[in-house]
């Protein structure tokens, strides 16, 4: 009878499969929202690209308060492009 298992250790193995099935299921909802997030910020610099371009062309003018187009920049296009690549690069450890 070596290969039957209790029922206790029937009942650790599946709260412990259940404990990662909602750990996961959680991190995969979260990570399914930050690249959809991700997804319309690329898609909202790709329709303001040519104002961008026009703002590098002509040196916008100094402005007292930040705009939209302040906080808009090649550094934080970059930063979104490469979401993917550090939300799965974490994931394969």
């Amino acid at each position: 009878m070596k290969n039957v298992k209790t029922l206790t250790d029937i009942f650790v193995k599946v709260m412990f499969d259940a404990l990662f099935f909602i750990v996961y299921g959680v991190l995969i909802i979260a990570l399914g929202l930050v690249l959809l997030v991700r997804g319309l910020y690329v898609w909202i610099y790709t329709m303001f690209s040519p104002i961008f371009g026009l703002m590098y062309f002509f040196e916008k003018k100094e402005t007292k308060g930040k705009t939209l187009f302040d906080q808009m920049n090649i550094q934080t296009f970059i930063s979104l492009a490469l979401v993917p690549v550090y939300s799965m690069l974490a994931l394969s450890f």
